[in-house]
C-alpha cells in the first residue's frame, strides 16, 4: 500500500503531532509491501485557494497556480491512504495544513475516492476538548464532500508538560493505528 504523509507543525524538530505521525508511518513500513511518501508542508510553496473556480471549468483538471501543490496532488492520487499531522491551533489545524486542505478543491475528487484520510493532532486540550471536536466536524464534513472518509487520532501533549515522545500510552496508540496496515 501507498501512504502519503502531510507534516504542519512549525515545531521543527519538537512537534507532537509529527512525532506520532512518524511513530505511526515507522510501523506502516514495517511492512515490505508499504510505501510512504512525506512532505513537510511547513517548507513548501503552497498559495492560497482564491476561490477563482477555474479548477471546476470542464477543461479543467485542477488549479491554475503552479507550486508545491502539483507534486502533492499527484502524490494523493497515488495513494491509497493520506495521513496529516498538526497541531490544534485556535480551534483549528495549522495555517499550513488548512491551506493545503483548502487547495484540496482544486484536485479532481475522484484522486479522493474510497480513501480515508487521518490526522494526528495534538494539543495542550485533552482530546474531548471542543476544538478537536470542531476540527473532527468540518474534515469529516470536506472528507464527505470529496469521496473520502475522515479518521482523527486526538491526543492531549504538551512539550511544555509532557510531550508526546515522553508518553508511553500515546506512543502505544500511534504504534497500534499503525500496526492496522501490515
Amino acid at each position: 500500500m501507498k501512504f502519503l504523509a502531510l507534516y504542519a507543525s512549525p515545531h521543527q524538530g519538537r512537534s507532537n503531532s509529527a512525532y506520532l505521525l512518524d511513530v505511526i508511518i515507522d510501523e506502516i513500513l514495517k511492512s515490505d509491501e508499504n510505501t510512504a511518501a512525506k512532505c513537510d508542508l511547513t517548507k513548501m510553496r503552497i498559495g492560497a485557494c482564491i476561490n477563482c473556480g477555474v479548477c471546476r471549468r470542464p477543461d479543467r483538471t485542477g488549479c491554475f497556480q503552479k507550486d508545491d501543490m502539483t507534486p502533492i496532488a499527484e502524490a494523493i492520487a497515488e495513494a491509497d491512504y493520506i495521513f496529516m499531522a498538526s497541531p490544534l491551533y485556535w480551534w483549528n489545524v495549522s495555517a499550513h495544513l488548512k491551506c493545503c486542505i483548502d487547495r484540496f478543491y482544486g484536485i479532481p475528487f475522484d484522486h479522493f475516492k474510497g480513501k480515508t484520510i487521518h490526522l494526528v493532532m495534538t494539543g495542550e486540550s485533552k482530546p474531548d476538548n471542543e476544538g478537536y471536536a470542531i476540527v473532527e466536524r468540518s474534515l469529516t464534513n470536506v472528507c464527505n464532500y470529496i469521496g473520502a472518509r475522515f479518521e482523527g487520532f486526538f491526543a492531549g501533549a504538551s512539550t511544555n508538560t509532557i510531550p508526546a515522545w515522553n508518553n508511553d500510552q500515546l506512543i502505544a496508540d500511534a504504534k497500534a493505528i499503525g500496526r492496522r496496515f501490515i
